[in-house]
């Protein structure tokens, strides 16, 4: 690389009686004193004019620092502290001991042995506005072998509460009765590892050489996947997966499987400790399916979501957001689950946008375990064949507009959707990276969960809040999003949304009363011709697992 010489060194460079032809000083040989002088001369107002430079930099730079501190500051300091909702979560909120007699609306009577006592005990530790109900249920244990509490309650509606029908005659509501008979099956099913040691979960397939690994369960833990009925599950050691040591035939009667080991004694106290989390947790299962008729598929305690849910207390209700750049309607198009469309969310030049981000970037087959940027994926293309890639809020200035307008859909603080990097900074986003999915022909996704289920242990049980779905690119046919438990009046196949660039659906993952939505499995029916392309953005609750 070719440099320019300085003012000084071009000067210095230049013959006896040379003219410079970007100065009007002439350089002379008739006197070496004037020469000697002219040269000092020069130097010091080189320097001079270098240090003026030098110091109006040296200003513009601080000027511009400290403006971006102040800039900065405000956006910190909401990460630097917790997140509001941070501040004031405990685990057992919303579950109370003392009052146990007295069953509000919104709320469940159960009970649990008083074995349990010290499981709830450790659920208490560092809880200082918990320690009343503490207090209660240790009282209890002097009454009797069960302790009862009070834990909120959520009660699915039925289609006759969710569809009022105006009568044209009285011009008072009435209800339709009688839901439609829905051709899907499936369920969710949860496997408990109760031994010491960690266990390879694999479903067993059609046919003996088909069978395929599902997870790796951790001891003392649990997975979650989407099942339907009579298909088989075996539990094998980590080191010896043709070695069965527990098969089950799965029924949506008794979706929640657990392994005991007789062979394998829990010496170490943390494994111990979280058998006895988990005894508590199948205990309190027990009592939400009693009340509920739905599986607890969540850890307890789990308290409701710290993030509102929109409204959803009839078919065709809709709710106005005002964002930023632009008014957005939400219209319910099913109550059970909970799911909300939203046309125009994306104009075609911003959906095209994202599909050339992302096809720059480039796509990766799509996983159904883990991330294959991190190769710890998994790719099973008969339950998900398509490409994927993800997109950082600040890849690309698009995708930061998609954040602050979900934001508002999603009914945060645009702050808790950003990630600061910062020495102070505690918490991070509480949304996923954007992920953009193309389907070509014939690739689909079938039914699945979005919800996540944490460590037994974790203090804050952090999962999937809810998923707001972009369509970028819709296909000439095929490609329907399809919640295929969702409570309808005539569609037997449930809620099928076709595909519609720029529309929007948000769909929750969390029930309000603290349990996964186990009706919120969904799909991608297959391309039949064209390309499908979507985008992907998760919130979590109470914060990123």
């Amino acid at each position: 690389m070719s440099q320019k010489a300085s003012p000084v060194a071009r000067n210095h460079e230049l013959k006896k009686g040379e003219i410079k032809e970007d100065d009007d000083d002439y350089v002379s040989d008739s006197d070496d004193e004037d020469e000697e002088f002219s040269i000092w001369f020069e130097l010091k107002t080189a320097w001079k004019q270098h240090f003026i430079a030098i110091f109006v930099a040296f200003l513009a730079a601080s000027m511009g620092f400290f403006h971006l501190q102040e800039f900065t500051s405000s956006a910190l300091l909401k990460n630097i502290l917790p997140h509001a909702h941070l501040e004031s979560y405990r685990r057992m909120a919303n579950i109370s001991f003392c009052d146990s007699s007295d069953v509000n609306e919104g709320y469940f009577l159960f009970e649990i042995p008083k074995k349990h006592l010290s499981s709830l005990e450790s659920h208490y530790e560092g809880d200082e506005f918990g320690q009343q109900e503490l207090k209660c249920a240790q009282a209890q244990t002097q009454q009797g072998s069960l302790l009862k509490g009070l834990s909120p309650l959520y009660t699915t509606p039925t289609l006759e509460d969710i569809t009022p029908i105006v009568s044209a005659v009285t011009n008072k509501n009435e209800k339709k009765i009688e839901a439609a008979s829905l051709s899907f099956t499936g369920f969710g099913a949860k496997f408990v590892n109760l031994s010491p040691t960690p266990k390879l979960l694999f479903w067993d397939g059609r046919a003996v050489d088909d069978q395929r690994l599902v997870a790796e369960i951790p001891p003392m833990e649990s997975i979650g996947t989407a099942t339907t009925p009579g298909q088989s599950f075996s539990l094998t050691p980590v080191y010896d997966a043709s070695s069965s040591l527990q098969r089950w035939t799965v029924t949506a009667d008794e979706p929640i499987l657990v392994y005991r080991s007789e062979s394998e004694k829990v010496k170490d106290d943390v494994l111990q400790h979280k058998l006895q989390l988990q005894e508590l947790n199948l205990v309190f299962a027990r009592e939400y399916l009693i009340q509920t008729k739905r599986p607890w598929f969540s850890n307890f305690p789990r308290p409701p979501p710290s993030h509102p849910f929109w409204p959803a207390d009839y078919l065709g209700q809709t709710h106005r957001v005002t964002a930023g750049d632009g008014d957005f309607t939400l219209k319910v198009s099913s109550v059970a689950p909970r799911v909300l469309e939203i046309d125009n969310f994306l104009t075609e030049q911003e959906c095209q946008t994202l599909i050339a981000t992302a096809q720059a970037k480039g796509l990766h087959p799509s996983t159904v375990v883990g991330d294959s940027a991190k190769n710890n994926a998994m790719v099973d293309s008969t339950t998900r064949s398509s490409t994927t890639t993800w997109l950082s809020r600040t890849h690309h200035e698009l995708v930061d507009t998609i954040y602050r307008r979900a934001a508002h859909v999603f009914q945060v603080d645009d702050a808790v959707l950003r990630h600061y990097h910062h020495e102070d900074a505690k918490y991070h986003s509480l949304a996923e990276e954007l992920q953009i999915v193309r389907y070509a022909s014939g690739q689909e996704y079938t039914p699945h969960h979005d919800y996540v289920v944490p460590s037994i242990s974790d203090p804050h049980q952090p999962s999937r809040f809810a998923t707001l779905l972009l369509y970028l690119q819709a296909p000439t046919r095929g490609g329907e999003t399809t919640f295929p438990r969702a409570l309808q009046a005539h569609n037997h196949d449930g809620l099928v949304v076709p595909p519609l660039t720029g529309k929007a659906i948000l769909f929750y993952n969390l029930l309000p009363d603290g349990n996964v939505d186990d009706v919120s499995q969904h799909g991608s029916n297959a391309v039949v011709d064209g390309e499908k392309w979507i985008a992907n953005l998760w919130i979590w609750d109470p914060m990123i697992g």
